[in-house]
């Protein structure tokens, strides 16, 4: 994927910025991918959590590196705005 510069990217109109954006529609495919597999189900709590809009904490290597702040540990913190 091509690093996009951050000031272009603007927010979508339903208020939702592109690191957000982007972590649901990942999450969204994922469910849709995997699921169900066999008698295995795939969790739901970040999904659910990124679909009511709610803060949420996140690995660093799930937030494209442009975004992360320079001082970044194991987890990120990624609120709708991002």
């Amino acid at each position: 994927m091509p690093r996009r510069n951050p000031a272009l990217v603007a927010p979508s109109r339903d208020g939702l910025g592109p690191v957000y954006r982007r972590l649901l529609d990942r999450e969204r495919d994922l469910q849709r991918r995997f699921g169900v597999v066999g008698q295995h189900r795939r969790p739901r709590h970040l999904l659910d959590a990124l679909e009511r809009g709610e803060t949420v904490e996140v690995p660093f290597w799930r937030v494209p590196s442009e975004f992360l702040p320079r001082d970044h540990g194991e987890m990120v913190v990624v609120d709708p705005g991002m």
